[in-house]
């Protein structure tokens, strides 16, 4: 029997098939095909029986060089001040077998680290695992899931699919129901039994050093970011300037808050 309150942060890069593991955990339809480049913090929500999942879009290698820097913060402050209003019992990263990109560390410092201060437990999933034999053979292998486990600290790794139809989808099906119980079980024993909420007096000070975080990423692609970074890091002396002189948080986060 599984908690039905659970609040689910589904969160990696583009293509690493959130959005398909979201449809075996919920039995539903999100949307696949996650095209965006770059970074969007775009977060759809799906709830289910056993709970709700935020399947959240993280950072991505942009090969074009475009980033539509606006849009990306927008995205960013809506999700951190979305999550001082509701409790996050658990995460789930969702990767790709094989060597740690930089962007897959960006996006675990960003939501297990800086978002959630290493207050929630997080669950690895490596999907594209159906031809392994057995399947979960990646989590256990040293240079494979155990690394992963020991290096960013996952309360679990799980080796699954989400793949659907085609040839031998007689086969494939009994696999994905094998993953949503992996993945169901994982979060029954790992989730926090009351959520984690960010503090709604610090949520802006976390999307300036968020957006830090990710401005220093985005810069090795795309130049141009290490100028967007400068204005949030201004704002951040401007805030912390203004306590020196008396003035509440409140007052101060006021003051800097369109920076």
């Amino acid at each position: 029997t599984y908690r039905v309150t659970m609040n689910c942060i589904v969160f990696g890069a583009a293509g690493y098939g959130k959005s398909s593991l979201v449809n075996v955990l919920v039995d539903g339809d999100a949307l696949t095909g996650d095209s965006a480049k770059g970074v969007t913090f775009a977060s759809r929500e799906y709830t289910s029986e056993v709970g709700t999942f935020y399947d959240t879009a993280g950072l991505n290698e942009v090969e074009d060089g475009s980033v539509n820097a606006g849009e990306a913060y927008s995205q960013l402050k809506n999700l951190v001040k979305s999550l001082t209003k509701k409790g996050t019992h658990c995460l789930i990263y969702v990767a790709r077998k094989g060597r740690i990109l930089k962007h897959d560390e960006a996006n675990i410092q960003l939501f297990k680290q800086v978002l959630m201060g290493d207050k929630v437990p997080c669950i690895c999933v490596f999907l594209h695992c159906e031809e392994d034999e057995p399947m979960q053979s990646y989590a256990e292998k040293e240079d494979g899931g155990a690394f992963w486990k020991e290096k960013f600290g996952f309360a679990e790794v799980i080796c699954g699919t989400a793949k659907v139809g085609g040839r031998f989808e007689e086969l494939i099906a009994p696999l994905r129901s094998d993953t949503k119980k992996l993945v169901l079980d994982a979060l029954a024993k790992h989730a926090l039994k009351e959520g984690y909420v960010l503090d709604i007096h610090r949520w802006k000070a976390l999307v300036i050093q968020a957006w830090g975080l990710v401005c220093d990423i985005l810069s090795t692609w795309v130049p141009a970011a290490k100028g967007w970074k400068i204005l949030t890091e201004t704002a951040k002396k401007t805030y912390d300037f203004l306590l020196t002189m008396g003035l509440s948080q409140a007052e101060a986060e006021e003051f800097t808050s369109d920076w």
